[in-house]
């Protein structure tokens, strides 16, 4: 029966995993057909994650992705853990928060194909924000326009960086706006 469905078979037990509509797959250089949709849901049943966005495509060799922590339920684990911190560009970065969100990254990767995995992932410095255009009314990421505003955050990582600045302007709720820069962190799943 054609659904126009994409998923797999992916236990032992016969379990069918529904991935995506076949028209909103995406494929990276080797061909490999991946969900971004799958994967950003997948990365959001974690406490810590309130949005994740995966990039790839067909001059990509693999998965990217954009992390964007709940900054209260990381910044109550960072208390409880005596982690000092200042604002979310300064908790996102920390190398235990890294840790604390790399076994999810883990968690989503085993049920992926192999060439359909996170290989690299970041933790934005902030959330995105429908006021900025990052966001729809309804909290879908604008993918193309995440793309597009973090260009050089992507290109940082499919160039082997594991640091770059990022500078960006940030619109605040009562329309002031202002700079930011900030040193973002470019971790490896190996």
């Amino acid at each position: 029966m054609k659904t126009g469905d994409g998923g797999a078979i992916e236990s032992e037990d016969g379990q069918l995993v529904f991935y995506d509509r076949l028209q909103d797959m995406l494929n990276l250089k080797d061909g490999t057909k991946y969900s971004p949709t799958y994967i950003s849901n997948a990365m959001k049943f974690s406490p810590y994650i309130k949005d994740c966005i995966a990039i790839g495509g067909e001059d990509k060799d693999f998965i990217f992705g954009i992390v964007v922590i709940d900054f209260d339920s990381v910044g109550r684990w960072a208390e409880k853990n005596r982690i000092p911190y200042t604002t979310m560009a300064d908790l996102s970065q920390k190398k235990e928060v890294y840790d604390l969100i790399e076994p999810d990254v883990r968690r989503v990767n085993k049920v992926l194909p192999s060439a359909a995995q996170i290989k690299r992932y970041l933790i934005l410095y902030k959330e995105f924000d429908a006021d900025e255009g990052e966001l729809t009314r309804t909290r879908k990421v604008k993918r193309g326009f995440i793309e597009q505003r973090y260009a050089d955050l992507v290109n940082a990582a499919y160039n082997g960086l594991d640091t770059i600045e990022a500078r960006t302007r940030v619109k605040y709720r009562d329309g002031t706006e202002r700079d930011i820069s900030t040193m973002v962190n470019i971790r490896s799943i190996g």
